[in-house]
């Protein structure tokens, strides 16, 4: 299944559960829309395979935690769109150790909870959208949302003496406010958008289980998230965005 030279092509990582599948059903629901949906193992990925049957989606394999997977991924993309990627939605993410745990203890956290926590929500969607950039930069729309979290936000963290807890996982996201932003300053004048969007509190399967009932559906915040994209221009490049398109730190 490819992409016809007049779809929207749309690259979403982590595509194979939770908000990056119903990024994946959203989107697809369009008929000028293709989905490149990006999943770190193919043979579990069953969930895409009634989206993938509906003739707009395609499923590639990358391992975010692994950078030396995205080139060939990269070349999978360009082979099924045609070598051509309008927006990257960079939403693969994850918490390792006491950065899972509301714990506001740093003592309990180690270095290679951090490390991980790191690579994979920061190192991964950086390197990733280092590897698109070239099926990025002949698309017209040339749009790049990494998919942050208001545990990112440092105004949240003072505002509620110190959050939810979640240290390694809220740095590493702080971190890909930063990277998203730096990535912004050196290539908006070629007419890119570099936004960080925070999709909310919201129950997944990596969620539903914390000490906090979250009180968003994927659905729901999906839909909030994606109407925003909808209408994403490159006057709000370099921004940290909530769902509707509020600035940080709104949390729902």
């Amino acid at each position: 299944m490819s992409a016809k030279a007049t779809d929207k092509v749309i690259v979403i990582t982590g595509a194979s559960r939770g908000i990056g599948l119903e990024w994946t059903k959203q989107a697809s629901l369009d008929p000028n829309t293709f989905v490149v949906a990006v999943v770190r193992n193919l043979s579990t990925a069953n969930l895409l395979e009634p989206l993938v049957a509906g003739g707009h989606v395609a499923v590639v394999e990358a391992d975010m935690m692994r950078p030396e997977t995205f080139a060939q991924a990269s070349e999978n993309i360009s082979a099924v769109t045609g070598g051509r990627v309008d927006v990257l939605i960079n939403n693969a993410g994850g918490w390792f150790g006491a950065g899972a745990t509301s714990s506001k203890d740093m003592s309990k956290s180690t270095p290679d909870e951090w490390s991980d926590a790191y690579k994979l929500n920061t190192v991964g969607p950086v390197f990733f959208t280092k590897a698109l950039l070239p099926l990025l930069e002949k698309s017209a729309v040339k749009q790049v949302v990494n998919i942050s979290s208001f545990l990112g936000n440092t105004g949240f963290h003072e505002a509620t003496d110190g959050g939810f807890g979640y240290i390694s996982y809220s740095v590493a996201k702080g971190a890909l406010n930063f990277a998203t932003l730096k990535y912004h300053l050196q290539l908006k004048d070629q007419g890119y958008t570099f936004i960080t969007l925070n999709p909310g509190y919201v129950a997944t399967d990596l969620t539903h289980t914390q000490e906090q009932k979250a009180p968003l559906t994927v659905e729901a915040s999906v839909s909030r998230c994606k109407s925003f994209v909808d209408r994403l221009t490159v006057v709000e490049s370099g921004g940290n965005y909530s769902l509707d398109g509020s600035k940080e730190p709104l949390v729902y």
